[in-house]
């Protein structure tokens, strides 16, 4: 089983190359306004997305462009879409939110082999980190309130005071979800000036993005359905 990972992100090690593609008109991607924000407070005002990614529709909060600004799908079954704030690019960024989709990837499991999957892609992203990074990477599991609509759900923040041959940090909130068939990621991510440690003082401020990441949710559309797709309200 092959998974495929977010290939900007400096802490992540993907295991197959993402080629640069012509950006092509979105797959019928609905956008509305979100009538509830954890993040209001920090002046960011979402909208609600739904892409349909191979055999789910997914529904999450988008922060920080509604175009992305770099996205590829592969022969082997792997979507990536990435968005970062107007003015950055795929490669310079300060923040960046990417959903990820895993084709097959749950194809035929059980419950138990469901959040199998799920648990060793959380520890894939990981792993990815430690290797990534100079210092000591700070790992917490997050509890999940909601419903995803998935067979296993796991959230984590992941933190790397400093990236191995730059001069800045990286830290990030994942949101991991195994749906009837395929896996898929939500990641929310920032990079900020490289410091000596884990700032435990400044964990608050990921709140309200963790409490955004968790009100994403999968679902299966009726058959012959288009956007907006009603039957996944």
């Amino acid at each position: 089983m092959v998974l495929i990972f977010a290939r900007t992100h400096e802490t992540v090690i993907p295991t197959a190359p993402a080629a640069r593609i012509p950006m092509r008109t979105l797959p019928a991607l609905t956008l509305a306004l979100a009538l509830v924000s954890p993040l209001a407070a920090m002046g960011q005002s979402p909208i609600q997305a739904r892409l349909p990614v191979y055999g789910q529709v997914v529904s999450f909060p988008l922060t920080l462009a509604a175009a992305p600004v770099f996205q590829v799908e592969t022969p082997e079954g792997f979507f990536l879409m990435e968005w970062v704030p107007e003015g950055d690019s795929a490669e310079e960024w300060t923040q960046m939110q990417t959903l990820t989709g895993h084709q097959g990837v749950g194809q035929g499991l059980d419950a138990d082999g469901a959040a199998r999957v799920g648990e060793s892609i959380a520890v894939h992203f990981l792993n990815g980190y430690r290797g990534a990074c100079q210092a000591e990477v700070a790992a917490l599991p997050l509890p999940l309130t909601l419903d995803q609509g998935s067979r296993a759900s796991f959230a984590a923040y992941l933190g790397c005071p400093r990236v191995t041959g730059t001069e800045h940090s990286e830290e990030m909130v994942i949101l991991v979800m195994v749906g009837a068939e395929d896996s898929y990621t939500l990641q929310w991510a920032e990079r900020g000036p490289a410091r000596a440690a884990f700032d435990a003082e400044a964990f608050d401020r990921w709140r309200p993005r963790i409490e955004s990441l968790s009100q994403a949710r999968l679902c299966l559309p009726a058959p012959g359905e288009g956007e907006p797709y009603p039957s996944c309200d």
